[in-house]
């Protein structure tokens, strides 16, 4: 089976469709996930990072529940979310910066040239 890049993008953010179920059963539909994707030029990390990002901003509405001897600390799913958005924002980071000149043309200073002045 071959992965598209909207799978791609959703293993990136966990977010795979459940076997026998349909992109309905997850927080993003296959169009959001597009959408994403067509945001940033077609990117699977910058695709990715959108994600995060959406997902970081659900979870901020979280607040932690106590009752009695029960808790749930819900704000930690928007903690782990911002800790996955600085990781993809280093990963987008990365690929931005690489060193791939093909097609790119410019000038290159390689050193300075100096003149011995001579005297008589």
């Amino acid at each position: 089976m071959a992965f598209t890049d909207v799978d791609r993008v959703r293993l990136n953010i966990g977010e795979v469709i459940p076997a026998d179920g349909t992109a309905d059963d997850t927080m993003f539909t296959d169009a959001q996930v597009q959408s994403f994707l067509d945001g940033v030029g077609g990117s699977i990390s910058g695709a990715s990072l959108a994600g995060w990002r959406a997902k970081a901003a659900e979870y901020s509405n979280l607040v932690d529940v106590g009752e009695g001897n029960s808790q749930r600390a819900m704000s930690d799913l928007y903690k782990a979310a911002l800790d996955m958005v600085k990781y993809w924002e280093a990963q987008v980071l990365s690929e931005e910066t690489t060193d791939d000149f093909e097609g790119k043309t410019g000038r290159v200073v390689i050193g300075e040239i100096s003149r011995n002045k001579r005297y008589r």
